[in-house]
């Protein structure tokens, strides 16, 4: 089995072919462990490509320090340069979850609520439209909602 499931930040503007067809990104995800002597969290980097609709959402949704969530599996890039191998792994993008609005990059790390929404690049459009309904999948029926932050896994 080949899949990878993550959430991470954009560490630059993706880079989109003149077709419009794929998007090139590399996204920063922190550890979950502290280094033993920094004593700070260390991030590991990413290269990642998106294709078709799903570049486009890329495109569209996305840019330097945007928060993303998607799976997708590895892929081996490896050719050969003046005579030597270069070897590089890319993970290839097939479905996004939107995690924060497009404005939180500017945000200064505040988490601004908006819809989850997901789009998985294997579905049909049919299936496409109906998910990107605007139904809040966190309503409550004009209740409160009771969480306290000992429940969040954040």
């Amino acid at each position: 089995m080949n899949s990878i499931n993550i959430i991470g930040t954009l560490g630059r503007d993706p880079q989109i072919n003149a077709a419009g067809t794929m998007a090139s990104f590399s996204i920063a995800v922190k550890r979950k462990f502290k280094n033993k002597q920094t004593n700070e969290y260390e991030t590991d980097w990413f290269n990642c490509k998106a294709f078709n609709k799903t570049a486009e959402l890329v495109r569209d949704n996305f840019s330097k320090g945007s928060q993303i969530a998607f799976e997708g599996h590895l892929q081996n890039n490896n050719h050969e340069k003046d005579g030597k191998m270069v070897y590089r792994d890319e993970i290839i993008v097939d479905g996004i979850t939107f995690i924060g609005s497009k404005n939180s990059a500017q945000s200064n790390g505040d988490y601004q609520q908006t819809n989850i929404q997901q789009y998985n690049s294997n579905q049909s459009s049919n299936q496409n439209s109906s998910q990107f309904s605007n139904r809040d999948p966190f309503e409550s029926n004009g209740q409160p909602i009771d969480i306290s932050d000992d429940d969040l896994p954040f």
